[in-house]
C-alpha cells in the first residue's frame, strides 16, 4: 500500500516514511571495540512528491513506522512530504466500535467529553488553525528552495530562520489536534481535510513513541465508522506498543484484507499469537513479584526528568549485580542517551559516549537460562558484542522487540518515567547531526535492594 494514498497531509510534521525492517541493534567487534551495527535500517518512501534533501536539514535517515517529521529541541527532522490526495471511505459491513477494547471506550468518552462546541464553531475554530498550520508550511518550503542555491553566508541565516518556524509548529501542533478532534466529534467524516489532520496526529504521535495518544485519535475514528486507510494499520501497530494484542491482531488482521500493511505491521501480525502468549506469562510474573515487593530499583535522574526501574533480580541476577555494582560506584552519573531510535530503544551507558566503550571487563549473558525475561515496551535490556560480551551499556525499549528474546538479557523494566523515556532526544552514532545533543544521566541511585552484596560476575573470572 502506498503511503502517499493518506489523506490530505499535515505535511509540516506528518510524513510518509516507509517501515524499516525489523533489523536492531546486534552489535559486532572489530579490534575488540564494541560499534553498533543496524541490520538493514532502511527508510522506503513510495509515491511522495518530494523528499527533503539531507543536505538541507543536515539529517541522516530515521527509523520510523508510518510517522512525523520530528521536532525536538527546536529542530525539525527530515520529512516525506506525501501529495494532497484523500481517498474516499469504503463501507463497512460492520462497524469497528463494538469490536473496540474497554480501554480504548473510556479513552473515546473522555475525548468526546473534552470537545463540546458546535458544528459551525468547531468549523471555522479548524478552518483558522488549520490555515495558520498551512502557512508555515509554505514558508517552510519556501526557505527550503532558497537554501539549495543559498551561499553559506546566507545558509546560516536560514537555518535559524527554519529552526524558527519549526518551534512555531511544535507550537501549534497541539491546537491544531484539538480543533480537529471538537470539528470531527461535531461532524465525523464530513471533512477530508479534518480526518487527514487526525490521521496525520495520530501517525505523527506513534511516530514520537507516544502511543497512548495515537490510540485516543484511532479509536475515535474507528468509533465513527470512519474508513480512512491506513487508519487500522495505525491502530493495530499503537496496541502492540501498549500490550493489547487482542486488539492489535483484529486491526492488524483488517489492515491486512485491505492490503494496507507494511512489512514490518505484517511481521508483527505473523507474531501476534506467540506475542500475546508471552504477555500473559509476563503479567501473571510481575503480578507474583508484586504480591512479594522485594525487587531491587534504581532511580536514573536525566535531565528530562526521572526514570525508576525495576530489576530482575530472580531471573537475572548477575546482570542485576553488575548494574547495582555500576550504579553505586557513580558509574552512569553524566552518561549519555547516546543512542536513541525512535520506535525502538533507547540506549545508555557507553563511558566514551559513541557505543564503543566498556567498564573494563566482560560479564555473562543470562537469556539463555530457562525462564528468561522477554522484551516489551518499556523493557531494561543489556547492549553487547555477542554472547559473553556485556558489560555496562544497557537500552530501554519503545516497543516490544521479540527477536531480541534470548539474544539480550532483559533485567528489568520501566516501573515510572515512561513519559520521560519517550521524550529523550533522538540522536545515532553512526549518523551524527552538527547541534544534536544527547540527553543525559544526571545521577543514577539504587532506591532499594536485598540484603546481600552486589557485585559483577566477570567472564573468566578465577
Amino acid at each position: 500500500m502506498h503511503c502517499g494514498r493518506f489523506v490530505r497531509p499535515v505535511s509540516t510534521l506528518i510524513v510518509c516514511f516507509g517501515f524499516v525492517s525489523d533489523g536492531f541493534a546486534h552489535y559486532r567487534t572489530d579490534d575488540d571495540v564494541v560499534v553498533t551495527k543496524d541490520a538493514d535500517l532502511r527508510v522506503r518512501s513510495e509515491s511522495v512528491t518530494k523528499f527533503l534533501r539531507r543536505d538541507v536539514l543536515r539529517v541522516e535517515k530515521a527509523f520510523t513506522t508510518k510517522g512525523a517529521c520530528e521536532i525536538r529541541d527546536g529542530r525539525l527532522l527530515p520529512c516525506l512530504t506525501p501529495p494532497n490526495t484523500f481517498r474516499p471511505a469504503r463501507p463497512q459491513s460492520q462497524p469497528d466500535t463494538e469490536q473496540i477494547s474497554l480501554v480504548l471506550k473510556q479513552e473515546l468518552v473522555a475525548s468526546s467529553a473534552e470537545s463540546p462546541g458546535d458544528d459551525a464553531r468547531a468549523a471555522r475554530t479548524f478552518t483558522e488553525v488549520n490555515r495558520q498550520w498551512k502557512q508555515i508550511d509554505t514558508q517552510l518550503g519556501e526557505l527550503i528552495n532558497e537554501f539549495r542555491n543559498a551561499t553559506e553566508e546566507r545558509r546560516k541565516t536560514l537555518r535559524g530562520d527554519y529552526e524558527t518556524l519549526a518551534k512555531r509548529a511544535r507550537k501549534l501542533q497541539p491546537r491544531l489536534e484539538a480543533a480537529a478532534l471538537d470539528a470531527y466529534n461535531q461532524a465525523p467524516n464530513q471533512s477530508e481535510d479534518v480526518t487527514g489532520v487526525l490521521i496525520g496526529m495520530a501517525a505523527a504521535h506513534l511516530h514520537q513513541d507516544n502511543a497512548q495518544a495515537s490510540a485516543k485519535i484511532t479509536s475515535l475514528l474507528l468509533s465513527k465508522e470512519s474508513d480512512t486507510e491506513q487508519l487500522h494499520q495505525l491502530a493495530g501497530t499503537a496496541a502492540i506498543v501498549l500490550h493489547r494484542f487482542s486488539d492489535a491482531k483484529r486491526l492488524l488482521t483488517q489492515a491486512a484484507a485491505r492490503n494496507e500493511l507494511s512489512a514490518r505491521a505484517q511481521n508483527d501480525l505473523d507474531n501476534i499469537d506467540a506475542l500475546r502468549e508471552h504477555w500473559r506469562a509476563e503479567r501473571l510474573l510481575r503480578l507474583k513479584q508484586e504480591s512479594a515487593d522485594d525487587l531491587p530499583r534504581v532511580r536514573l535522574e536525566t535531565n528530562k526528568g526521572d526514570i525508576t526501574l525495576e530489576l530482575f533480580e530472580n531471573e537475572a541476577p548477575q546482570t542485576v549485580g553488575n548494574f547495582v555494582h555500576l550504579v553505586e560506584q557513580g558509574f552512569y552519573d553524566g552518561l549519555a542517551f547516546h543512542r536513541v531510535l525512535g520506535n525502538f530503544m533507547a540506549q545508555a551507558g557507553c563511558p566514551i559516549g559513541d557505543g564503543t566503550g566498556s567498564a573494563g571487563y566482560e560479564i555473562p549473558c543470562e537469556c539463555q537460562e530457562e525462564g528468561y525475561r522477554r522484551h516489551f515496551t518499556a523493557s531494561l535490556s543489556m547492549a553487547h558484542a555477542g554472547r559473553d560480551t556485556g558489560s555496562c551499556q544497557f537500552f530501554l525499549t519503545l516497543r516490544p522487540t521479540p527477536h531480541l528474546d534470548g539474544k539480550h538479557t532483559v533485567f528489568g523494566r520501566v516501573l515510572e518515567g515512561m513519559d520521560v523515556l519517550t521524550s529523550l532526544q533522538r540522536i545515532d552514532p553512526k549518523n551524527s547531526v552538527a547541534g544534536i545533543k544527547p540527553d543525559r544521566i544526571v545521577r543514577a541511585s539504587v532506591i532499594r535492594k536485598r540484603d546481600h552484596e552486589y557485585r559483577p560476575t566477570r567472564v573468566n573470572q578465577d
